[in-house]
């Protein structure tokens, strides 16, 4: 098998390779599944006689109950030899072959994202106690364990009161952790397996990465709130363990293909095989708020959104340039990221390109108002198994932060960074029509404006900027359905003009090549047409619908999945005003808000969430105590307070 299928069978194979845990406690007949004749194959033996980790053999019978997607996917795969591969690598992780090394990778990554060395006595727990409920009677207990909020226990809390419904994700008060629970976790899980495996059959099989990025969105609505592990402090979600498992054998693979062309997997603790790669952009609070003009109100919605819709772009563009996936993506909001990639050569040269090319994309766009601090810490296998991943994060913040102290610095070794620091503009002074009306920035020699009100006589200029974020900012009012990221503008679509000024449908912060569409009913009526066409290398996203999109978009390579948005909803009149154009469902105006003009009082709350560093540094003590402080630092539960 060529490197690089391997490479995608090994990445898919971590993403499911647990799976079976989830069926396992969701099936209603389990004897038929215990009774595989590969149990001699996959399921190790203890020292008693006993199978353990028979979890695999549900792995194995999901597999090939969605022949489509996995058993026979050649299409996928490059071959029906490639397909089998594929299956022993998901279902071997337990007891792999010593000579076939992608087993081993799903298996060392699988023991890395736990943080437990599987050979030690304290690794085998698990399946000690899985053959212990079995031999007792109580093999199904497993099957009545809820999780655990990962807030609960995170600084020392020795009492754990509420427990996660068994349920996929949803945006209302019943997914929130509870003390009590009317319907058993047995009956949930059979009801949410069952809801699983409807949806796994309709993902798209086009491509391997449409399959893979598709199942990641599935695995996050459907096991967010099942534990990967019963036997523990169930804190930690199947989905993040499956997701850091995949991440890390991807990563793996990438180190000991360069290190030594994947002929062994030798290791030692001092070994560095991953790299954690963060993002900061600085400048933010000053960028929102330091608006001047009248028309303030006007840009500040979609200003800020359009920050997060950068930082999304750019963790878009890293994933690609560095060969990514979706899994690799530790962490990415609020104007902040991590992303877990390979340590090798490729990867720190490529790195260096792409924070030269967003650093300058940035400054072009954006001046010298934000800056994106961009760098990587290399993790050790020691820091992995002895549980020092907060040391990591505590180098990269040092890094991050001397970055901040010396931005700009790139620009200045070439004449055109000299230039644009100190050489003056070709417009200057402080007149009419020289600055943008809303941020106050000097229009530059050349540069397009735009009309903030079309039509209108007399209507204020902006820069493009600037009227592309009051444009995102009205799209966002209309209560988007759906959100569509291409790799190129879809032509069909493009453009359309207001009153004679070009007005187009997609966003691409920072011309990185990522366009972003905001959809929803209205838009797609009159769209409908146009439809028809096709739309490749696509992401299409349910916006606040935890479902896989029922957007129906012909084309190639397309991702499906969701995403949340907490804007979405907006104040709107009940009833037609004094105004005529003021009619029942429009947008109500800061003034109206404000209620009587005897009053006119309007409240704006605004929240942050202080030290989440220290949370990422010092947390995850030990709720009993049993272990040391260091003790539950894995990546999984990293991903998961992410």
């Amino acid at each position: 098998m060529a490197n690089d299928l391997r490479r995608e069978a090994v990445y898919l194979a971590g993403l499911v390779h647990d799976i079976g845990k989830f069926y396992q406690r969701g099936d209603e007949q389990p004897k038929r599944v215990l009774n595989r004749s590969d149990v001699t194959t996959f399921c190790p033996v203890d020292q008693y006689g006993g199978y353990t980790h028979k979890h695999v053999l549900w792995t194995a019978q999901f597999l090939e109950d969605h022949p489509q997607l996995f058993a026979q996917n050649a299409d996928v795969f490059g071959s029906p030899d490639a397909v089998g591969r594929f299956f022993r690598y998901a279902v071997a992780h337990h007891k792999p072959d010593a000579a076939d090394i992608g087993q081993r990778l799903v298996q060392k990554a699988d023991h890395y994202a736990s943080g437990l060395d599987r050979t030690s006595s304290e690794g085998l727990k698990d399946e000690y106690e899985e053959i212990n409920h079995e031999r007792s009677g109580k093999w199904d207990d497993f099957r009545k364990v809820r999780m655990v909020s990962i807030f609960e226990p995170l600084l020392g809390n020795q009492l754990i009161q509420h427990r996660l419904p068994v349920a996929s994700v949803t945006l209302d008060k019943s997914f929130f952790p509870k003390k009590q629970f009317a319907e058993s976790a047995t009956d949930q899980y059979v009801s949410l397996w069952q809801a699983f495996t409807q949806e796994v059959a309709q993902l798209p099989r086009q491509s391997f990465g449409s399959l893979a990025d598709s199942l990641l969105y599935l695995l996050e609505k459907y096991t967010v709130t099942v534990p990967s592990s019963t036997q523990h402090l169930p804190d930690v979600s199947l989905y993040d363990h499956l997701k850091s498992t995949a991440a890390l054998a991807l990563c793996l693979h990438d180190y000991l293909e360069e290190r030594n062309g994947l002929t062994k997997l030798d290791l030692t603790a001092t070994d560095q095989p991953f790299l954690l790669i963060g993002g900061d952009l600085s400048g933010i609070q000053a960028y929102i708020y330091d608006i001047i003009g009248k028309n303030a109100a006007k840009n500040l919605k979609g200003r800020s959104f359009y920050l997060q819709l950068l930082v999304d772009s750019i963790v878009q563009r890293l994933v690609d340039g560095l060969g990514l996936y979706r899994a690799n993506i530790v962490y990415s909001s609020g104007g902040g990221f991590y992303l877990l990639a390979p340590n090798t050569q490729k990867i720190h040269a490529e790195l260096a390109k792409l924070r030269q090319e967003i650093s300058e994309k940035l400054r072009d766009e954006q001046g010298l108002k934000l800056y994106m601090a961009l760098d990587c810490e290399p993790v050790s296998q020691g820091q992995v198994f002895g549980k020092k991943i907060n040391e990591v994060w505590t180098n990269l913040s040092k890094r991050l932060s001397a970055r901040k102290r010396n931005r700009f610095a790139d620009f200045m070794v070439k004449e055109a960074g000299y230039q644009h620091f100190f050489e003056p503009s070709e417009v200057g002074g402080e007149s009419r029509g020289t600055r943008d009306a809303i941020t106050g920035e000097e229009f530059v020699g050349g540069e397009t404006r735009f009309q903030l009100d079309p039509g209108e006589e007399d209507s204020p200029e902006v820069t493009q900027t600037t009227f592309n974020q009051v444009r995102l900012g009205k799209a966002l009012r209309q209560r988007v359905e759906y959100q569509v990221m291409t790799k190129k503008a879809v032509p069909y679509w493009e453009p359309t003009y207001e009153l004679g000024q070009r007005s187009d449908l997609h966003f691409n912060p920072l011309n990185l090549g990522y366009c972003t569409y905001f959809l929803n009913e209205q838009t797609l009526a009159k769209l409908r047409n146009k439809l028809r066409g096709s739309v490749d290398d696509a992401t299409i996203l349910s916006v606040n619908k935890p479902e896989m999109t029922d957007l129906d978009l012909s084309g190639n390579r397309q991702t499906q999945g969701f995403t949340f948005y907490g804007g979405n909803d907006t104040p709107r009149a009940t009833t037609p005003g004094d105004d005529d154009e003021k009619t029942a469902g429009s947008v109500l105006y800061f003034e109206e808000l404000a209620g009587d003009v005897s009053l006119k009082r309007l409240g704006i709350l605004r929240m942050d969430v202080d030290n989440l560093g220290y949370i990422f540094k010092e947390g995850f003590t030990d709720q009993k105590r049993t272990f040391s402080r260091d003790q539950k630092r894995t990546f999984s539960r990293y991903s998961a307070l992410s």
